[in-house]
This record gives C-alpha cells, sequence and structure tokens, in this order.
C-alpha cells in the first residue's frame, strides 16, 4: 500500500509492513519502539528526526533527507540508501546493533563511522567528504565512484575493499590495513606520498 501525506505519526509499539511512504514530510518528529519491514520510503524528510529502538528490516529509502537524523539503539538490517542526503549522522551508534546498510549515489558528509563494522558494506558513486572512519572495518567493502575528499582513515581495515575510480582519499598505508585492497589509476598513485621512496 501506498501512502502520501505531510507527514505520518508512526506509533509506538508497532509494527509497518509492505507499505510505501511518498513524499512524508516528518523532520523533526521522534519514532520510539517501531519496526519497519520491507518498506519503502521515497522522497521524504527525515531531517533532525529521531528513531529510538527501532528497527529497520529489508528497508529502501529513495531520494530522502536524513540530515542529523540519529538512531540510538536502532537496528538497521538489509537497508538501502539511494539518492539521500545524509550530512552530519552519527553512524556509530546503530552499528553497535545488527547494521548491514548500502548507500548508491548519497552524500555522507561530515558523518561518523568510527569504529563501525563495514563488512562488505556498498558505498557507491556516493560522496563522503569528511567523514570520519577511524577504527572502522570496511573490509570486502565495494566503494567504487566515492568522492573521499578530506575523509579520516586511521587504524582502519580496508583488506579487500574496492575503491576503484574512488577519488580524494588519503590513505597511509602504514597506519591502515590494505591487503589486495583494490585502487585504480591515477588516483592510486595519492598512496605513494606515504611512503619513504623518490619518484624521477
Amino acid at each position: 500500500m501506498t501512502k502520501k501525506g505531510a507527514a505520518v505519526h508512526f506509533n509506538k509499539g508497532a509494527a509497518y509492513e509492505h507499505e510505501t511512504y511518498k513524499g512524508l514530510d516528518n523532520e523533526g518528529h521522534n519514532v520510539a519502539e517501531v519496526e519497519f519491514f520491507d518498506t519503502t520510503f521515497d522522497g521524504c524528510n527525515f531531517e533532525k528526526a529521531a528513531f529510538q529502538e527501532c528497527k529497520f528490516e529489508k528497508c529502501r529509502f529513495v531520494d530522502c533527507n536524513l540530515s542529523l537524523t540519529t538512531f540510538k539503539d536502532t537496528s538497521l538490517l538489509d537497508v538501502e540508501f539511494v539518492g539521500c542526503k545524509m550530512l552530519g549522522i552519527n553512524w556509530t551508534e546503530p552499528a553497535k546493533s545488527f547494521f548491514t546498510v548500502g548507500f548508491t549515489g548519497c552524500i555522507l558528509n561530515d558523518s561518523l563511522f568510527v569504529g563501525a563494522n563495514l563488512r562488505r558494506v556498498k558505498m557507491i558513486d556516493s560522496i563522503a567528504n569528511r567523514v570520519d572512519f577511524e577504527n572502522a572495518d570496511l573490509s570486502d567493502a565495494d566503494c567504487q565512484g566515492t568522492d573521499f575528499a578530506g575523509a579520516n582513515f586511521a587504524n582502519t581495515n580496508l583488506a579487500r575493499a574496492d575503491l576503484r575510480r574512488a577519488r580524494n582519499y588519503a590513505i597511509d598505508p602504514n597506519v591502515n590495513i590494505l591487503k589486495k585492497t583494490r585502487f585504480s589509476l591515477p588516483e592510486a598513485l595519492a598512496l605513494l606520498s606515504y611512503l619513504d621512496i623518490v619518484v624521477d
């Protein structure tokens, strides 16, 4: 069922399944103890919204604004974000719980993934400027085509991660795990700046 409207109140303790919401304006709303299964949010505004003790499973957000949204004690399992604006989100909190997400064509600037388990995450053709990945596990991640300008990689596990077509990254091989990590030229030449070598 497709639901349209300026805003929707999600009842505490309720479960919503197989729904599609279009054009909702739930900016600043608090949503607590709600479960969403196989639910699609299309063109919705959740800026500064707060999800607490919620569960999203097999859900999809398309062209949504989730900037400054908080996910406290909330699990995201098989959740896909496509073309979403997601500025300044602290993903460290939801990543402590069940957390399998994918980002395609999203803007993730100024967000935190510190210590997050991002194994096999998809972060494709996105903009992740000034994002903090310190102590995060990005092993086997697919980050093709993403812009990492100003992103912090420190003690980050990038083993077998795919960074082909990724750009503007500053990754020090001395303080990060780069085992069979895939890069593409000419961007990969930036890795040489951290090595004590002379290139003529």
